[in-house]
């Protein structure tokens, strides 16, 4: 069993669902960084706890669609610096999503797997 993905594609598809992705605890998503690309399904919604480095990466790919659909609240998406500020391990499946460089973007989600492995 996976228990993460990096997920870095130009799919114009997505290539994850709740289907797929059912037993993986972390997706990272880097890659639907234009308006025209998705990695993610919104099945992946349910139930998983959603992290973005910035509420600006709302404004692109995956996020700003399912916005835009009603799928995904804003005041529902954990912004990087307040995990960084929560001292607690995740304990809930993770949803990351970047628009942002590729180098911060694995740095980034080795630390939110640490934290939620460590539960």
């Amino acid at each position: 069993v996976c228990q993460s993905v990096f997920v870095a594609t130009d799919s114009t598809k997505a290539v994850l669902d709740a289907n797929n992705a059912k037993k993986i605890r972390f997706i990272s998503s880097v890659g639907a960084d234009a308006d025209n690309l998705s990695e993610l399904d919104a099945s992946l919604l349910e139930d998983r706890m959603i992290i973005v480095d910035s509420h600006h990466s709302m404004m692109l790919g995956d996020l700003k669609a399912w916005e835009e659909q009603n799928r995904l609240d804003r005041k529902n998406v954990i912004e990087l610096s307040t995990l960084v500020e929560n001292q607690n391990t995740l304990t809930q499946n993770v949803l990351f999503v970047s628009t942002g460089i590729a180098t911060q973007d694995a740095l980034i989600s080795q630390f939110i797997y640490d934290k939620l492995t460590k539960s």
